[in-house]
């Protein structure tokens, strides 16, 4: 057996390995596309029309007393939309209990920051439209949609139909 700071170091060397490999198997977790990061939140009816990042265990997002789910609400969520590629979410409706979760594939989404735009929309209330960081663990979107006429109108996307027009050139 050899000198005691031998063996020390022996044991600090598996140590700092095991600590390395545990690190590196975290990084590429965030960073390896964390396909399983779901945007969840909930559509409720309200006085104004808006979209909200908030806690988890806001009460609103229950959905229960005095708060009225709206269901089959219409969320479109862009991701990083003043970028040059943005990345555009399948459409998805809110449940009867006005709740909806959203895959992404975004690189590390749900720890990096990330922009959103997000349009929640349902005949017979105003449309909401909101520009807003991603909400990350422990956060959920809170849209309230406002009943009566909308007056919605969406902006021209003049990148959108470049790109459009140029797939179509190249088929």
């Amino acid at each position: 057996m050899g000198h005691p700071t031998e063996a020390v170091a022996a044991t600090a060397s598996v140590g700092l390995r095991v600590a390395l490999v545990a690190l590196m198997a975290i990084f590429v977790g965030i960073l390896g596309g964390c396909a399983g990061y779901q945007m969840q939140g909930t559509v409720i009816e309200g006085p104004i029309s808006m979209v909200q990042v908030v806690s988890a265990s806001d009460v609103r997002l229950k959905a229960a007393g005095s708060v009225i789910p709206v269901s089959d609400a219409t969320i479109e969520v862009v991701v990083d939309p003043s970028e040059m590629k943005p990345q555009r979410l399948a459409p998805i409706a809110s449940d009867d209990r006005g709740t909806f979760a959203l895959g992404t594939d975004a690189t590390g989404a749900g720890f990096l920051e990330y922009e959103i735009r997000v349009v929640a929309s349902k005949p017979g209330f105003q449309t909401a439209v909101a520009t807003l960081p991603m909400p990350g663990s422990g956060k959920r979107l809170l849209i309230t949609l406002s009943p009566g006429r909308d007056s919605y109108r969406p902006t021209k996307d003049i990148l959108r139909e470049t790109q459009e027009a140029g797939d179509a050139l190249s088929r």
